[in-house]
């Protein structure tokens, strides 16, 4: 997976703002899982779109407005929270993610 970063710049064109994303770093072994029940009912009631997590080893500086992506197929994982590993502490995170809608 690759984990990238918004970055806004000015379309030459017509002037307005434009959205792109920037890779922060390529290759991030990821486990990928579907929400259980009591964590999808969690995140409906919080009229949330979250549809999964992500657990990635523990890494500086990545945050919500991120995204990860699948480089093999494409796939576009939203990150909508990230928690750490109150266990370890600094050797894991958990993100919330969802799929489908790509944020830019």
């Amino acid at each position: 997976m690759a984990l990238e970063r918004p970055v806004r710049g000015k379309n030459t064109t017509s002037g307005g703002t434009v959205e792109t994303w920037t890779l922060v770093q390529d290759g991030i072994p990821v486990e990928l899982a579907s929400l259980n029940a009591r964590e999808f009912i969690a995140a409906q009631s919080m009229q949330s779109q979250i549809t999964g997590k992500a657990v990635i080893r523990w890494m500086d500086g990545v945050q919500a407005q991120m995204r990860l992506r699948d480089e093999l197929t494409g796939k576009i994982y939203n990150i909508a929270g990230v928690l750490p590993d109150t266990k370890t502490m600094r050797r894991y995170l958990t993100l919330l993610v969802s799929e489908g809608v790509n944020r830019g």
